[in-house]
């Protein structure tokens, strides 16, 4: 019985001792979990017809929305993640999740930002289970109702009127004011640009008059001093 018992302990201490997590395999897991990241994208989507109704005095309204998916690259059967907004955890993520090669979801509310943090664990398939071996953040950004306006339109790459941004709306006046100090100095900008030389050099002229006026009284006194001492030394020889 004895010899049951120091058999059994034997093999339950080898069993630990070839299952515990390894320092080259854990590098090995370091380096394929650093491979796995998250990327989101605009898609559009249809309402279903039976499920909203037009505006008043509308036949026929506008059924799509845009939404973001989120898709998890290289994600292997030896992790799963977690991912969390704030304090909760909004949905853990496997391996069987994963189809062609990408596991995704979806944010529907991007009237909003959205930060998502991915904890990455050690799935059962390794000897270094249920272990965080990384965490990572994504931010989704929201949609700029103001990027639809008509003072918008000849500038649709500043900040402002771009579609989706990830800053706070600071109010319409602030907007406004902002976007017309933009405009101002790209039109001025502008102006200078198809200026001719000589415009260019009269405006040179007008702002660096007090330094072109000492350079020139230095310039011709030293002209000036210049003929007096030639002239100087011709009466020496003559």
């Amino acid at each position: 019985m004895k010899k049951y018992i120091i058999l059994f302990l034997l093999l339950f201490v080898s069993r630990n001792v070839f299952a515990e997590c390894s320092y080259e395999q854990q590098a090995k897991l370091n380096s394929e979990a650093s491979t796995i990241k998250a990327i989101y994208e605009e898609e559009i989507g249809y309402l279903d017809s039976s499920n909203y109704v037009c505006a008043d005095g509308q036949e026929e309204c506008d059924n799509e929305y845009a939404y973001f998916k989120v898709s998890i690259l290289n994600l292997s059967k030896n992790f799963y993640i977690k991912v969390s907004e704030g304090n909760n955890t909004i949905k853990t993520i496997t391996f069987d999740s994963v189809e062609n090669g990408l596991a995704y979801f979806n944010v529907d509310n991007i009237e909003d930002t959205h930060t998502y943090k991915f904890d990455i664990y050690t799935s059962d398939n390794t000897e270094c289970s249920s272990s965080l071996n990384r965490s990572f953040y994504l931010t989704t950004p929201r949609i700029n109702e103001y990027a639809s306006y008509s003072i918008c339109n000849d500038i649709p790459d500043f900040y402002l009127c771009q579609k989706y941004v990830t800053f706070e709306d600071s109010g319409f006046s602030d907007f406004v004011e902002k976007v017309e100090d933009y405009k101002n100095e790209e039109n001025e900008k502008e102006q200078e640009k198809n200026k001719s030389f000589f415009e260019k050099l009269k405006d040179f002229i007008k702002d660096y008059k007090i330094a072109i006026s000492i350079s020139a009284i230095i310039i011709i006194g030293l002209i000036v001093g210049f003929i007096i001492i030639k002239q100087k030394r011709r009466k020496d020889i003559i």
